[in-house]
């Protein structure tokens, strides 16, 4: 979005129509995509070079550059199939005036006025603008910011039918978007706070939740997931995305050898995923878990686990069910039933699980044990 440098030809076609004076310009920008693309296109390709490569070490003779020829051109055919589309797309402007806006494609321009518009749809591809007359405007062809451009005619194209008129068109348009600004603000801070309070392990956080909970005192403090030198990020993280990389590989290493099954599941390569798929298997969930959080309270407990944030008081819980839980298969420790209906699982993966039944039983009459 630039709201300087606009051609001379805007200026006539603003002054021909008597659309006001140009604002500002929205215009096509194509890198983003392409960017996206050869990232993925890239990445995919140096996958299933490494896969192949494991199993036919390349060797370049007279007989068989033939083959990597035609290998290589697929690759970049392929490639191409999802490029050249974007590269061929003809770039659009929208030029935004004080009466209205100018929509330049190819060789053709299109005059709307913000009293012409009888509604705007707008979604991540493409939006569309509906005329009095029943005609349509399609705008997008990758173009920047569309989301905003789509926001500004929109209300632009409400504003002019207030009663002020158009001569604070501009300053209403910016008051509104300062306000939505503002909204969107607050908005972002409350679900940054709500991330902080699951995503970090201070130690003042549990007197931090009693006091805005009410809670009363705190009686402990419990987590999930490994313990000891796996917690920390600098050793988990890696572990982590090395286990990740495990599981296109071996997708991709079958796929090449399905005709070859039984020789394929029997060969080292294949073994050493299938170790790496069962490890993934045992270390991913605990690594998930590591910022579970079970804060004890004489009033209630505060559960934290993912993208969850629960607060409960003891008088709200109806029956507790606990599991004999096996950590490596994602049994879960309980399943607290409430009574307004919901139900709360506590993962199978919280440290000191013995203490947390026994503070549990302290405040719960109604509890039954399975397995």
């Amino acid at each position: 979005m630039i709201s300087r440098h606009l051609p001379y030809e805007v200026y006539q076609l603003a002054a021909t129509y008597t659309l006001g004076e140009p604002i500002r310009v929205y215009r096509t920008t194509k890198r983003p995509r392409l960017k996206s693309l050869g990232w993925a296109i890239a990445v995919t390709y140096v996958i299933v070079i490494i896969v192949v490569y494991t199993q036919t070490p390349f060797t370049f003779t007279v007989s068989n550059i033939p083959f990597y020829g035609i290998i290589l051109s697929i690759m970049l055919l392929a490639a191409l199939i999802f490029i050249i589309p974007v590269l061929l797309l003809h770039r659009a402007t929208v030029y935004i005036c004080s009466a209205g806006f100018i929509f330049h494609h190819k060789s053709m321009y299109k005059i709307v006025r913000w009293e012409d518009i009888e509604w705007v749809s707008s979604n991540q591809e493409r939006c569309i603008v509906y005329l009095t007359n029943k005609e349509q405007v399609i705008l997008g062809q990758l173009i920047d910011h569309l989301e905003t451009l789509a926001q500004e005619i929109e209300l632009k194209a409400r504003l002019i039918k207030r009663p002020e008129g158009r001569e604070t068109l501009e300053v209403q348009f910016e008051h509104l978007v300062s306000h939505q600004t503002v909204r969107e603000q607050e908005k972002y801070d409350h679900v940054q706070k709500k991330k902080r309070l699951i995503e970090n392990e201070t130690p003042e956080e549990a007197l931090r939740l009693r006091e805005e909970y009410r809670l009363g005192g705190v009686v402990a403090t419990y987590h999930g997931g490994f313990k000891g030198i796996l917690r920390r990020k600098a050793v988990g993280l890696p572990i982590h995305y090395l286990l990740l990389l495990a599981f296109p590989s071996l997708f991709i290493e079958g796929f090449f050898h399905f005709r070859f099954l039984p020789s394929f599941l029997a060969s080292n390569t294949t073994a050493l995923f299938w170790v790496l798929f069962i490890l993934s298997l045992l270390f991913m969930p605990r690594f998930y878990a590591r910022f579970l959080r079970l804060h004890l309270y004489t009033d209630g407990f505060v559960y934290i686990e993912g993208g969850s944030f629960e607060v409960v008081r003891w008088e709200q819980i109806e029956k507790i069910i606990y599991h004999k839980s096996m950590p490596a298969f994602l049994l879960p420790f309980c399943h607290i039933y409430l009574t307004n209906g919901d139900t709360l699982v506590i993962s199978g993966y919280i440290h000191e699980r013995s203490a947390v039944k026994q503070a549990f039983d302290e405040h719960v009459v109604n509890k039954v044990q399975i397995g």
